[in-house]
């Protein structure tokens, strides 16, 4: 089983689209998708009456004023060698193609597309997963 983890804060999509994304999903037998959302974020309600579209989903809940590190870290930190997608806030677009491509990469660690970042962040980036291919033998897609 794939795990989709998706921390809710300040995402551009809905939880809608996920949901949508993952039943048309080639990989949608395979996958189990997990919101992860603080107490007071507004779309706490909209997630805990939603109906998944007899799609495996589950609300980890958390204390008020969580940031997505703090809900990923305790996810991770309370599953051992479980597969996952996780769903960053910073994804600027979510849809079945992607997350097959990416489930179909088999890659130790991969990204969906994030929001335009400055040249200097963008800099970094590429030399982290190049150290990161180099010295840890981990491959992006």
């Amino acid at each position: 089983m794939l795990n989709l983890v998706v921390p809710i804060t300040t995402q551009n999509w809905g939880i809608g689209e996920v949901l949508n994304a993952v039943s048309v999903s080639n990989f949608k037998e395979e996958i189990i998708v997990r919101f992860l959302c603080a107490k007071n974020n507004p779309k706490f309600s909209e997630i805990s009456n939603l109906k998944t579209k007899n799609i495996p989903a589950s609300l980890d809940v958390f204390p008020a004023n969580a940031t997505e590190d703090e809900m990923v870290y305790s996810f991770l930190k309370n599953t051992e060698n479980l597969a996952f997608v996780l769903v960053r806030s910073t994804c600027n677009f979510f849809c079945a193609e992607k997350l097959d491509a990416l489930i179909a990469a088999d890659a130790d660690i991969a990204l969906f597309n994030s929001q335009k970042q400055n040249k200097i962040k963008t800099f970094v980036k590429e030399k982290a997963i190049k150290l990161c291919k180099n010295f840890f033998n981990i491959n992006f897609f």
